[in-house]
């Protein structure tokens, strides 16, 4: 087994393991990249104490390529992927991922990630956001379900909420799927005053013709990394066209 190390035109590095004693890489990485991603952040979600990682960077990434766009194939005369080589046994990156920065949105930023609203309620896009693109809707009184809401907040729900759909439906000109779910105080819970009555929609689209699939960090454990920084999907949805 012989193994072999070069450098990727992003500074990383790439293992070849080659059954070949004789096996030559000396391929070179002929893409001109973009400039590295900043770094991603870690925002704190204090009301079910969890940690959700904000990566905007990853927007850009491949998404199903069809076959002849496979981004760890071998290299081609005319064609340069992620590999060098023209053909390969075994290759193992370095894993360099930009680190993550641990920091709370400041209280202007929090102004940003309003989409809408009235004298009753508003609609903002949560500030450690676990989906591209979430939207909760809240009545400014404190209320613990929705048999506590006044007739005059239930009037006055129907067009915050029409609104923040025809603005789901704009950024990328065509419907968003979506899940919409109201989160009440649970019943007969001894702290059932801490809870306060929501609306929460959440969608799998994350940019135009692209879904976010879940990873297995999200899936087994949890931990979701959002590929929409939270103040920017809040712009694309108060700044659309009605």
């Amino acid at each position: 087994m012989k193994r072999t190390s070069i450098q990727l035109a992003d500074r990383r590095e790439l293992n070849y393991f080659d059954e070949r004693d004789d096996a030559v890489r000396d391929e070179i990485d002929r893409r001109d990249l973009p400039p590295q991603p900043t770094a991603g952040e870690l925002r704190y979600d204090p009301l079910v104490d969890e940690w959700v990682a904000i990566a905007g960077h990853r927007q850009t990434r491949t998404f199903l390529p069809a076959t002849g766009d496979c981004p760890l194939c071998p290299s081609t005369p005319d064609r340069s992927t992620e590999i060098p080589a023209y053909d390969y046994d075994v290759v193992v990156f370095e894993n360099r991922f930009p680190s993550f920065n641990h920091r709370l949105p400041a209280g202007r930023e929090a102004k940003l990630r309003v989409v809408g609203g009235n004298e009753h309620w508003t609609a903002y896009v949560p500030a450690a956001a676990r989906w591209p693109f979430e939207v909760h809707v809240v009545p400014h009184r404190h209320v613990l379900d929705l048999t506590g809401l006044t007739d005059v907040e239930v009037a006055a729900f129907a067009p915050v909420y029409l609104d923040v759909l025809r603005r789901c439906d704009r950024p990328f000109r065509a419907p968003l799927p979506y899940i919409a779910a109201w989160h009440q105080a649970p019943v007969r819970h001894p702290d059932r005053d801490l809870a306060y009555l929501h609306l929460q929609l959440t969608s799998v689209r994350r940019a135009a013709g692209k879904l976010k699939y879940l990873a297995g960090s999200e899936s087994a454990m949890g931990a979701f990394v959002n590929d929409v920084r939270p103040e920017r999907a809040a712009a694309m949805l108060r700044e659309v066209d009605l």
